[in-house]
């Protein structure tokens, strides 16, 4: 991946991320009215951080790690991310992995409780990759 790509990428992620902002605050009452656009918001950030990591890594002559969780282990293996953030990113692959497959039923509750967390979770995320991402 360009470096000019890998910038897009970023940039785009931070848009989302903003979009996600909106429901930071909203009452579990009434993201019923909004979870579609919630839970596709984390996914596609979620999802977006494992495909920027995956091509640094492979731009880093690293083997493709077997599993979308082992991607952030490998990331703070090679110290683009600290393991404090790795390990919170592993667990988001987790939520993804509940939103996309929707595995058995999906706790709403858990993924409203998520949103605070992602907010976070994702701007040092950003945080982390525009350093890694600098020409």
């Amino acid at each position: 991946m360009s470096p000019e790509t890998a910038k897009r990428k970023v940039q785009r992620m931070a848009v989302y991320l903003g979009d996600l902002q909106k429901y930071r605050h909203i009452p579990f009452e009434e993201y019923g009215n909004h979870h579609y656009a919630i839970k596709y918001l984390l996914v596609v950030l979620i999802q977006s951080a494992i495909d920027l990591v995956s091509h640094i890594l492979a731009d880093r002559g690293v083997l493709r790690p077997d599993s979308y969780r082992a991607v952030f282990s490998e990331a703070a293996d090679q110290g683009l991310l600290d393991r404090t953030l790795a390990g919170s990113l592993e667990r988001a692959v987790g939520m993804r992995n509940m939103i996309v497959h929707e595995y058995d039923r999906i706790d709403e509750r858990m993924v409203w409780e998520s949103i605070p967390v992602a907010l976070e979770d994702i701007g040092a995320f950003l945080q982390a990759m525009e350093k890694v991402t600098e020409p």
